[in-house]
C-alpha cells in the first residue's frame, strides 16, 4: 500500500487560497484541485493549438515556439500581479474596489 502524497505550497499561495476559501466557503482541497485542473487543461489546450498550426502551416514551430515564451512570460507577469480583489471586514462584510 502506498503513502498518499501532499503538495506542500509556499507560503504566498497557501494564503492566496486560504483567502478564497474564507470568500467562497470551499476547502483549500477544492480551490487548489480546480486550480490546477484548470492550469493543466490550459497547457494541453496549448500544446494541442500549437500543434494544428503548425501542422497546418498556419505557423512555423519556431513562431509557435516564440508566441509560447511571451505568453509564458506575460503570464507570470500577470500572476505576480494577482491578489484577492474582494477583502473581508472583522464585521463580515465585503469590500471591493477602494
Amino acid at each position: 500500500m502506498s503513502k498518499k502524497k501532499h503538495l506542500v505550497l509556499d507560503a504566498d499561495v497557501h494564503e492566496i487560497l486560504k483567502q478564497r476559501k474564507e470568500l467562497t466557503g470551499s476547502s483549500i482541497k477544492e480551490i487548489g484541485n480546480s486550480v490546477l485542473r484548470t492550469f493543466i487543461e490550459s497547457v494541453f489546450l496549448g500544446d494541442i493549438v500549437g500543434r494544428i498550426l503548425v501542422e497546418k502551416g498556419k505557423v512555423s514551430e519556431d513562431e509557435y515556439s516564440h508566441a509560447l515564451k511571451q505568453a509564458s512570460a506575460e503570464l507570470r507577469q500577470f500572476q505576480a500581479n494577482v491578489g484577492v480583489p474582494v477583502e473581508m471586514t472583522r464585521k463580515g462584510t465585503l469590500i471591493a474596489g477602494s
